[in-house]
């Protein structure tokens, strides 16, 4: 049994056999002010629908992606929320020097250069405590206390996860985690994710085409652009 911060013993969860996408808790604010929420749920519903879908699944299997997905949809509209909530944010202007983007191949070291350009202090790029574990409300890096709440809660969902496994997390052998990673992370938010999209490729339909359609994904850069904003990066460079 897994236990809490605070050391309170914790119960796992059943596994997921389905779950239920929404937008009760988008703000009327939000879905006016950013009007892609639409096309954003669509994605993740598309994903849930292959999930059920997909023969080859285990139940452990099925379980995870539907963790994933019903995460990244709860952070996307959270997001959302505060931006709409704190619009003077959008207003900001982001450094005329830069982005720095890193391009390489696979196991070529991008990801160890991103991080190790992210300890310039003047510089800026999203944590993944920030992208993937608890986007809203956002915290300074300085704030050690806030920071250290947000590294445990990664590492009882990863304890989670290798508890319903059975197996450590052979990612971290194969590609170590960092506090700081690419922020292409950020984009998952919106329903482009790539593994998740090969893994579905088998039983894609073709009204959901539009999954692998790039020409009209213009709204998940606006939402990289709103996150960036959220964070509050125009007064650095950023990555």
């Amino acid at each position: 049994m897994n236990t809490t911060a605070d050391g309170i013993p914790m119960e796992d969860p059943p596994l997921l056999t389905d779950i239920t996408l929404h937008e009760d808790d988008l703000t009327q604010e939000a879905m006016t002010h950013f009007s892609y929420h639409t096309e954003i749920l669509h994605a993740f519903e598309t994903y849930r629908r292959n999930i059920l879908e997909n023969a080859h699944l285990t139940r452990i299997g099925r379980h995870l992606l539907f963790s994933v997905i019903d995460n990244l949809h709860t952070n996307c509209k959270k997001v959302l929320n505060y931006a709409a909530e704190n619009v003077e944010l959008l207003s900001g202007t982001f450094p005329i020097v830069g982005p720095l983007t890193i391009f390489g191949l696979p196991r070529s070291g991008t990801t160890f250069l991103y991080n190790l350009l992210a300890c310039d202090p003047n510089c800026r790029a999203p944590l993944l405590t920030e992208m993937s574990v608890e986007c809203v409300p956002p915290i300074a890096r300085s704030d050690s206390v806030k920071q250290e709440r947000r590294l445990v809660a990664t590492k009882l969902a990863r304890q989670r996860r290798e508890k319903i496994t059975g197996r450590s997390d052979e990612m971290v052998a194969a590609h170590p985690i960092h506090a700081v990673e690419e922020d292409y992370l950020i984009l998952r938010h919106t329903g482009i994710y790539i593994f998740l999209s090969q893994l579905m490729f088998d039983c894609q339909s073709d009204t959901d085409d539009w999954l692998n359609d790039l020409m009209s994904k213009d709204f998940a850069y606006d939402y990289h652009e709103t996150f960036l904003h959220m964070l509050d990066i125009s007064s650095c460079s950023w990555l």
